[in-house]
């Protein structure tokens, strides 16, 4: 089965810059991009900066659309992992659905000075938390 049909008949891909793409990975934002608008339903990215960190959404890529369906999760699969998505300035993640296995900490939002040459960027570090019991049960 060729890479592109894996792709097209799987809801989630691995976006692991740095990488070898190949079975459900790819190594640039313009193939999720490409992922994203080829897929009907639910989408899932996981992101996967352990080769280049933080993983990079390249300000060139434009508008990304998520059709309000697209999910950005966590690679690793235990409670201790983490993953760095790096928003680059002139770069945008539009109508993404609500991520329900990670929540954002010390994300920072950077605005362009008009008069200042820097590049603004942002930096999302996500961690996995656990699900919310539907009993309300305290743990």
């Amino acid at each position: 089965m060729s890479y592109d049909a894996i792709l097209a008949r799987s809801p989630s891909i691995i976006y692991r810059p740095g990488g070898v793409a190949g079975g459900l990975v790819v190594t640039t934002w313009a193939q999720v991009q490409k992922f994203i608008a080829a897929r009907e339903g639910a989408v899932t990215v996981f992101v996967d900066d352990s080769i280049i960190s933080p993983a990079l959404v390249p300000g060139a890529t434009g508008v990304t659309e998520g059709f309000g369906r697209l999910i950005l999760d966590v690679y690793a699969g235990d409670s201790d992992a983490f993953s760095v998505l790096q928003i680059e300035d002139g770069a945008t993640i539009s109508n993404w659905s609500l991520p329900n296995s990670w929540e954002a900490r010390n994300a920072s939002f950077s605005q362009a000075i008009s008069t200042s040459p820097m590049p603004r960027s942002t930096n999302v570090v996500v961690e996995p938390r656990a699900p919310v019991s539907s009993t309300g049960a305290l743990r």
